[in-house]
């Protein structure tokens, strides 16, 4: 499981050094997506219903003109606290 998400893993710190098990049990939950250049990943005022783990490119929340990265994760927040 671990080969077929290698990228991922080198990528997002958050997939780093984890246990046999997280690996198990939340790789195989990872959906592959790939978004075009001005494409609207959610509208403004709603709430992710994903976390999206960024493996090339960038995002812009065009709210706060922020910029998100190889690396990064967006889409947690809404997840996590709500």
């Amino acid at each position: 499981m671990k080969f077929l998400h290698k990228e991922a893993i080198e990528k997002i710190e958050f997939l780093k050094d984890r246990p046999d098990l997280f690996y198990l049990n939340y790789l195989e939950k990872l959906n592959p997506m790939h978004f075009y250049m001005e494409e609207n990943i959610f509208e403004i005022g709603q709430k992710s219903r994903e976390v999206y783990l960024i493996l090339s490119g960038q995002i812009k929340n065009v709210n706060t003109e922020r910029h998100f990265g190889v690396g990064q994760m967006i889409g947690q927040d809404d997840i996590i606290f709500h």
